[in-house]
């Protein structure tokens, strides 16, 4: 299911733009079918819940400045000027809690916890990084609250459902400048500079949740949402600039 939105301009005062909003939910039993189990063979339907891909609110823009030529004399100098900006966020994806062990008896390995009410889920600190204890140390964020979370008893069912939680939200904001320089009819050149995560914000993957409910480990992010797919210029990934000609 999905809503959704946008405004768009085009060449407005040598301005061009879109802003796009969409609303979505997305519910299933299964969204991937390898090393996944269901937490009770016999009721599929105890699986019901958010996909694993949902993601509740997506904002994107992008806006296009081309510059005016200034006079004749400083035409070749002025001419061809683009300024682009743009930014992208959303909701975090779901997650399950899970027991870490068999207690249900089934051999599923897919139980999921208690939720204790009243507690948040997230820990005070949020998803903030936890500093290296040493310079060859990874860093890591505590985001899940152990004390919002128990192990249910021997052979019964958790109270949590699939995928009741969310991951940290995403943000990240590029822009790029741009200088087009027409050789002849049919040729030109073009110089480019592009800035990714101008902010340098930390765009955090999500949590692990299969570890034991108190355990060190438990609810700690150890990656970006990018995780070395793309280094240095894919999603999640730090500050970065790169020069281009063709």
């Amino acid at each position: 299911n999905a809503f959704v939105a946008s405004l768009k301009t085009s060449n407005y005062h040598h301005v061009s733009g879109q802003v796009s909003y969409t609303l979505g939910h997305s519910l299933d039993t299964i969204s991937n079918f390898r090393n996944t189990a269901p937490e009770n063979s016999e009721n599929l339907a105890q699986d019901y819940g958010s996909s694993d891909f949902d993601v509740r609110n997506t904002l994107n823009a992008y806006l296009v400045y081309e510059a005016p030529q200034i006079g004749h004399i400083l035409a070749p100098v002025t001419r061809g000027w683009q300024l682009d900006v743009f930014t992208t966020t959303f909701t975090g994806t779901p997650l399950s809690v899970k027991a870490g062990s068999d207690l249900s008896g089934t051999a599923e390995n897919a139980d999921r916890v208690n939720v204790l009410p009243g507690v948040n889920y997230k820990t005070s600190t949020g998803s903030n990084l936890v500093p290296a204890t040493s310079p060859t140390a990874a860093r890591y964020a505590v985001y899940l609250n152990s004390a919002a979370f128990s192990n249910p008893a021997q052979g019964t069912w958790g109270n949590s459902s699939r995928n009741a939680f969310r991951g940290p939200n995403f943000f990240t904001l590029d822009s790029s400048v741009v200088k087009n320089t027409r050789i002849r009819e049919g040729v030109s050149f073009q110089l480019r500079a592009e800035i990714f995560n101008l902010f340098n914000r930390t765009n955090l993957a999500n949590p692990s949740a299969s570890n034991p409910v108190g355990s060190a480990s438990f609810g700690r992010i150890t990656a970006t949402r990018n995780n070395g797919s793309a280094p240095g210029i894919g999603p999640g990934e730090p500050f970065n600039v790169q020069f281009a000609g063709k």
